[in-house]
C-alpha cells in the first residue's frame, strides 16, 4: 500500500523480508539488505521510502529510532546469530513490536523451556531457531552478563523470516512448526510466528 510523500518518493509500510518492489538496479539503503539473489528486502518493519537520486533509486526503510532499551513484557524483533543445544543466542535490533529501531543492537537469550508453551523437555533448539532467522519474541526479564530472556512460547511469537538451508530462498510458513522452500519444496522445522493481518 504506497503513497505519494514528495515528488518522486514512494512510501510504503513494510515488514523483515518484505522484498522492495523495483528493478534490479534498485540500491540498498538504511533498513534494507540485499540477499543473495540480489533482491533489496526490509530488515526491520517500518516506512520503506524508495527514493530517485542521481545514483538511481535508493531503498530505505525508517522506524522510530529513539534511544532505548527493552522493556520487559516488551515484543522485540531480533536476528538469530548462534544455537547451542539450550539456549538461541540473538540480536535485538527492535523494540516495540519491530517500530523502533535500536542504534545500538542488545544480546539476548532464548532458553529452551521458553520456545513454546507445551513439551518443553522434547524441545530441540536446531529444529525451532537457526542462524540468521529473524525471530519477534517478548523479553522475559535481563538476564546474565547484560543479557536480555526472552521468550517465544505465544502464538504471535517466533520466527517471521528464515532462509532454506539449500537453496538460501525465503521461506513461507506451512504450520506452527514448518516451512516451506518455494524453489526446492523442502520443508524445514521452525517455531513459526502466527501473524494476523
Amino acid at each position: 500500500r504506497a503513497v505519494m510523500a514528495a515528488e518522486n518518493v514512494a512510501v510504503t509500510i513494510v515488514c523483515p523480508g518484505d522484498a522492495v518492489p523495483g528493478d534490479k538496479e534498485m540500491q540498498a539503503g538504511p533498513g534494507t539488505y540485499v540477499d543473495e539473489h540480489g533482491t533489496v528486502r526490509a530488515f526491520v518493519l517500518g516506512r520503506l521510502v524508495v527514493s530517485e537520486t542521481p545514483a538511481g533509486l535508493v531503498a530505505e526503510v525508517s522506524a522510530n529510532n529513539t534511544p532505548r532499551t527493552p522493556q520487559v513484557g516488551e515484543v522485540v524483533v531480533c536476528r538469530v546469530t548462534r544455537i547451542s543445544a539450550r539456549l538461541a543466542h540473538v540480536e535485538i535490533v527492535c523494540t516495540r513490536g519491530g517500530m523502533s529501531v535500536l542504534r545500538d543492537p542488545c544480546a539476548g537469550l532464548v532458553r529452551k523451556e521458553d520456545v513454546r508453551p507445551y513439551d518443553v523437555d522434547a524441545v530441540e533448539m536446531f529444529k525451532c531457531l537457526r542462524p540468521g532467522d529473524v525471530v519477534r519474541a517478548r523479553v522475559l526479564s535481563l538476564g546474565d552478563a547484560r543479557s536480555y530472556y526472552l521468550s517465544t512460547a505465544d502464538k504471535d511469537l517466533g520466527v517471521i523470516f528464515a532462509k532454506g538451508s539449500q537453496t538460501g530462498a525465503t521461506m513461507v510458513p506451512v504450520s506452527a512448526g514448518r516451512m516451506r522452500c518455494p524453489v526446492s519444496g523442502v520443508e524445514e522445522h521452525r517455531k513459526v510466528a502466527r501473524l494476523t493481518a
